[in-house]
């Protein structure tokens, strides 16, 4: 016959460590299930929703508390900022009108809770030049927007502005990026490069346009004759302006050039010679003074075209300029009249007819001496 153990005999058989280890692999058990569920997306665990952070096509607004502020290294970070209950409201109504497409709004609203920077970089990244650099001239930054037209390449108003902020250099590097200058613009930069203390600049641009108005003005306004000077270098420049300077505009060149040898007088020569106004030869007069050493450079470069016309302007001086530089025309007078033998010119013996004027008369030409001839 069987025999069938009873119940306290077979838990005896088991014993309490072998019930611990059944306990544990059930446990173990269970847990690899529920991961395997998980894994394949079972579960009673309802997913999250995910809502998209910006309309496509439109740009992204920082997270609400957060500023752009500049890293070592040139990038941007965002610095977490305290905003007011106000503010924050504010900056939700930014948000929102980026998403339906009123940027230029949305800026005016950052700027007006002090977060232009958020503002700059939406305005920037759509284009929208012109109005960064409003708000950046109300702010009383032409440098900055200088920065950003030049980044996005629109170098004409990069120019202008660093112009505005002073920043010369800039500018200068800016204008040699574009391609042609119209009427417009040569002429507010010449405005803007002369208010910068950028006489040289102003002449040539507007030089460019041949708008020699402009360019006296801006020489008699700002004293540049020095500028004026080195530019009447270039023989355009002489063709475009001779024609439009007096005898004032010659005797502060004269006063305004560096001392260094000849170099004056040298280019006095050269504008009277081109100019064929004897006129300007009043104030060379007062530049050579008692220097007898100048008189003669003077003598030996001077045009014949300005010796004819040499006697007729010593009889239109003034008595009080005859007798100011009396020795200097002397001077001329003989040493024109010397290059006229050596030379055996044709042209009229102005350095003869002055001695005249002195008294002075050269062999030969004394009145009683011609009339024996």
């Amino acid at each position: 016959m069987l025999r069938v153990n009873n119940s306290n005999n077979f838990m005896d058989t088991i014993g309490p460590k072998h019930l611990l280890l059944m306990v544990l692999a059930g446990v173990a058990i269970a847990a690899v299930v529920y991961l395997v569920r998980q894994k394949e997306g079972g579960g009673d665990k309802k997913k999250s929703k995910s809502f998209p952070t910006r309309t496509p096509g439109m740009p992204k607004v920082p997270a609400l508390g957060a500023l752009p502020e500049q890293k070592a290294d040139g990038q941007r970070k965002l610095d977490a900022i305290n905003l007011s209950p106000e503010a924050q409201i504010k900056r939700a109504e930014a948000q929102k009108l980026v998403r339906n497409g009123k940027l230029t709004e949305a800026a005016l609203v950052l700027e007006s809770i002090n977060l232009q920077r958020e503002a700059i970089d939406i305005l920037e990244s759509n284009g929208l030049l012109d109005d960064i650099a409003a708000m950046l001239m109300r702010m009383n930054r032409p440098n900055r927007a200088g920065v950003i037209y030049e980044r996005n390449k629109r170098f004409e108003h990069a120019a202008i502005y660093f112009l505005k902020a002073k920043l010369v250099e800039d500018a200068k590097r800016c204008c040699r990026q574009i391609k042609s200058f119209n009427l417009a613009l040569s002429i507010e930069l010449s405005v803007l490069f002369a208010e910068a203390g950028d006489n040289k600049s102003a002449i040539r641009l507007l030089a460019e346009i041949n708008d020699r108005t402009r360019i006296i003005k801006i020489v008699r306004e700002k004293f540049a004759y020095s500028d004026l000077a080195e530019f009447l270098d270039f023989p355009a420049a002489r063709q475009l302006l001779l024609s439009s300077l007096i005898v004032t505009d010659i005797e502060h060149m004269l006063q305004n050039m560096p001392e260094d040898a000849n170099s004056p007088l040298n280019r006095a020569l050269l504008w009277i010679n081109e100019s064929k106004k004897a006129e300007w030869l009043t104030p060379i007069f007062a530049f050579i003074g008692d220097n007898r050493g100048v008189a003669s450079k003077f003598v030996e470069k001077v045009d014949d075209s300005v010796c004819e016309a040499f006697g007729d302007l010593v009889l239109k001086l003034e008595k009080r300029d005859f007798e100011q530089h009396r020795q200097t025309l002397e001077w001329i007078a003989r040493g024109l009249h010397r290059r006229k033998n050596l030379r055996k010119a044709q042209n009229t013996d102005a350095g003869g007819q002055v001695l005249g004027y002195f008294g002075k008369f050269p062999e030969g030409t004394r009145p009683a001496e011609r009339r024996a001839r």
